[in-house]
């Protein structure tokens, strides 16, 4: 990628160039010239204010609009369930140790874990374009699903405040 300042100076040089041309232009004999200038000028305008468009959205959240979409729509929410998920696993760590606790804890931890994973493998697609971090993505939010579903069912079962819980956080 071209740093900002580049890019400012591609601009300048195509700005600088203009009115050389425009003066240029008023000492032309030949009419075909001076036609063929007289609709390339808007042309010139229309490209500086592209190229202007360009430059205030380049290196900024708008530049790209999925990008822009995870940080500003997903991530919050992957954090905030990221955070429900780790509150729920230090609470249950405080309660007696039953083998369906232990298995409820271990679902919290791969439900916080396969998040995290799928979290980084939709960032790396989004930089990269590489299908397979999409697939990996794709893998891991269905496993994240699963756990899910079979949380939701244990939590049921047994106690229904950390279904609850996940159900508002999700």
């Amino acid at each position: 990628m071209r740093s900002r300042p580049n890019a400012r100076r591609c601009g300048r040089k195509s700005s600088a160039t203009a009115p050389r041309w425009i003066s240029l232009s008023g000492h032309w004999t030949a009419e075909q010239n001076k036609a063929d200038w007289k609709q390339a000028k808007p042309l010139l305008d229309e490209l500086r204010s592209a190229q202007d468009k360009a430059e205030a959205i380049a290196h900024t959240i708008d530049e790209q609009p999925a990008a822009k979409m995870l940080a500003t729509e997903a991530a919050p929410l992957a954090k905030l369930m990221l955070q429900k998920a780790t509150s729920i696993i230090d609470e249950e760590g405080s309660i007696a140790s039953t083998d369906a606790r232990k298995s409820l804890l271990i679902g919290f931890a791969d439900l916080r874990g396969s998040m995290a994973m799928a979290i980084g493998a939709i960032r790396a697609y989004l930089l990269t374009a590489d299908l397979a971090f999409k697939k990996e993505f794709e893998e891991l939010w269905a496993l994240n699903q699963k756990k899910f579903e079979a949380l939701v069912e244990a939590a049921l079962g047994d106690d229904e405040r950390p279904a609850e819980r996940l159900r508002r956080a999700r």
